[in-house]
C-alpha cells in the first residue's frame, strides 16, 4: 500500500506521522491496511507529498487497550529507509483504529 504524507500529521517533537484508518480506508484494497513483506513483516509506503521520495515503515506493535480492543497500529521506517532518508531515524508512525 502507498499512501501520500498529507494524509497524516506531523508531531516534529516527536517525530511522529499521525493517521485515522478511516482517512485511509479508501487506499485500503482488501482487509489489511499493510502490504506483507518478505520477511513476513506488514507495512505500507509513505510518499513524500513534496519530494516524491518513498519511505517503507513496518509495524512494531499492535496497540490494544485494557479491555482488548484494538486501537493502534505503530510503526517505524525500516533499515533501509533510514539508511537512504537518515532524517528519519527515530521517526513513526501511528494509525488509530477509530
Amino acid at each position: 500500500m502507498q499512501v501520500n504524507s498529507n494524509l497524516f500529521s506531523y508531531n516534529k517533537e516527536t517525530k511522529t506521522f499521525a493517521s485515522e484508518i478511516s482517512t485511509l480506508a479508501h487506499r485500503i484494497e482488501d482487509h489489511s491496511p499493510f502490504e506483507q513483506y518478505v520477511n513476513g513483516q506488514e507495512g505500507f509506503t509513505m510518499v513524500s507529498h513534496v519530494s516524491g521520495d518513498k519511505a517503507h515503515f513496518t509495524v512494531s506493535l499492535y496497540e490494544r487497550n485494557d479491555e482488548g480492543e484494538f486501537v493502534a497500529w505503530h510503526l517505524v521506517p525500516t533499515e533501509n529507509t533510514v539508511r537512504q532518508f537518515p532524517k528519519l531515524n527515530g521517526s513513526s508512525v501511528v494509525i488509530f483504529n477509530d
